[in-house]
């Protein structure tokens, strides 16, 4: 196998918005840096970016890209549950009052685009392999798709690979689970056109449905719920499903019915928090999914990976021109919105009293803090 021998200030693994966004961020502070992507075709529904996150899209000069017909403006969200619906407008800034709904997929094709356009080094297909910490330096080996390895010697490294954390795990870290929430995801054909800009959230007994409109009239349709509260693998998997789709009040009366329920089940994927510990170190930081992970019902998404790509990109340059601190004050903001994040969601759940005593529900009536095993 041929080696090459590379040499980068800032090495990033992971080439998703938080991966992305720290690049954009890096490059606007005169930090170069290079992106290591794996390739990952995982199916991923359309997500909302609400529009406090405006301020972060100009901070990194892409706020332009929202513009693309791909993207649409996101009305509101409606709250279901029993018999009970709220709607919550959103404030935005594609039109007054509106956020963006966006293509999830075309979006992260943009943040490649922006990023190319500043002439930051890009290699797809990559496997990791593995790194070797050295004083000074970090080396980092993977695997290309043309069978070559590549030996990457950067003065910093951030991990930006999702839950996978590949580097972060390689070197020791530990990734902790608060619960077992899981998502089933599936594409739902006819959207009613008065759905077409908006996004439910139903609550049952056994966890919570979220829905957002796609491209060519279908709605991308996930249930939430605990991995063991149910048979995973079971052929009975489209009915057990197909009867939480039933036990809800308003969702099954807003999709269409002539859909194959034996095809229901399209993805499923861990929707867990959880954190790791430590997010960062001498030489390497984790940003994004690689760091940390939260209920959907109450995270940032999109919004939260740029905002903490935005954090990381000014902790690597003040890391490298000597702020001995920079690293540390790093984990402890992480740490601090972490538990945050861990507070209102908590309180979210608490104030679903429908169905307290089901399992699903008092799991989540306890809250759970972290805090981090290394100073």
């Amino acid at each position: 196998m041929t080696t090459k021998q590379i040499h980068a200030p800032v090495v990033i693994i992971g080439g998703g918005p938080a991966g992305a966004a720290t690049a954009l961020a890096l490059a606007r502070l005169g930090v170069p840096a290079m992106i290591l992507e794996t390739h990952n075709n995982a199916y991923k529904p359309n997500e909302i970016i609400p529009a406090n996150a405006y301020p972060l899209l100009r901070q990194l000069g892409i706020e332009y890209i929202l513009h693309d017909t791909q993207h649409r403006p996101h009305v509101e969200n409606r709250f279901t549950q029993g018999d009970t619906c709220t709607k919550e407008c959103q404030q935005g800034y594609q039109h007054p009052g509106r956020g963006s709904l966006i293509n999830r997929t075309y979006f992260e094709k943009q943040l490649r685009w922006a990023v190319e356009r500043l002439k930051v080094p890009w290699l797809g297909g990559c496997s990791f392999i593995g790194y070797e910490d050295k004083q000074d330096e970090i080396n980092i080996t993977v695997g290309t798709s043309q069978g070559e390895q590549w030996n990457i010697q950067a003065a910093f490294a951030v991990d930006a690979s999702g839950r996978a954390a590949c580097l972060a795990r390689a070197a020791g870290a530990k990734r902790l689970y608060f619960d077992q929430l899981t998502a089933y995801c599936m594409k739902w054909p006819g959207t009613p056109q008065s759905l077409r800009n908006a996004t439910i959230f139903e609550a049952t007994g056994n966890g919570w449905w979220y829905a957002t409109p796609e491209k060519g009239q279908q709605f991308s349709l996930s249930f939430m719920t605990d991995a063991d509260l149910h048979e995973q693998a079971s052929r009975r998997s489209a009915q057990w499903l197909s009867a939480e789709l039933a036990a809800t009040t308003y969702l099954k009366t807003w999709l269409a019915t002539n859909a194959d329920r034996r095809q229901l089940l399209a993805a499923t994927r861990s929707a867990a928090t959880s954190i790791l510990d430590p997010v960062c170190t001498a030489n390497w930081l984790a940003v994004g999914d690689a760091a940390s992970t939260g209920d959907p019902i109450i995270t940032y998404g999109i919004a939260g990976a740029l905002q903490n790509a935005l954090q990381a990109a000014i902790t690597i340059k003040a890391h490298l021109t000597g702020d001995r601190a920079a690293l540390a004050t790093y984990a402890h903001a992480h740490i601090a919105a972490f538990n945050e994040q861990q507070a209102k969601q908590q309180q979210y759940y608490t104030a679903q009293t429908l169905w307290k005593d089901q399992p699903f529900w008092q799991r989540r009536l306890i809250g759970a803090s972290y805090e981090s095993s290394k100073p």
